[in-house]
């Protein structure tokens, strides 16, 4: 027979890698972009947006929003209040 893995929830493995401060840099900036990614994803659909219609209203191209939802651009803060004015929203950016 084949071993036994114990199964450990990811909460418990981050807060163990946390420590090492290479780890943890790099999760917080996964964090806030991830964050980014859901809110905008979050208010687009919550509307009844395609990527189509929203990159149309901020004038990008809908392939350049897809990877803006999908974190794989690196947007500015201008494009970012674009959307946020598109979608109704107030973009606000805290430093904690």
């Amino acid at each position: 027979m084949g071993e036994k893995f114990k199964s450990v929830p990811v909460k418990d493995t981050i807060k163990e890698l946390i420590k090492d401060d290479a780890f943890k840099k790099e999760y917080e900036q996964s964090r806030a972009l991830f964050e980014v990614q859901k809110a905008i994803l979050d208010a687009r659909t919550k509307q009844g947006l395609s990527q189509k219609s929203l990159a149309e209203k901020i004038g990008v191209s809908p392939g350049d929003l897809s990877k803006i939802e999908r974190g794989k651009e690196n947007t500015t803060v201008k494009t970012l209040y674009k959307v946020a004015e598109a979608l109704d929203k107030k973009l606000e950016i805290h430093f904690v």
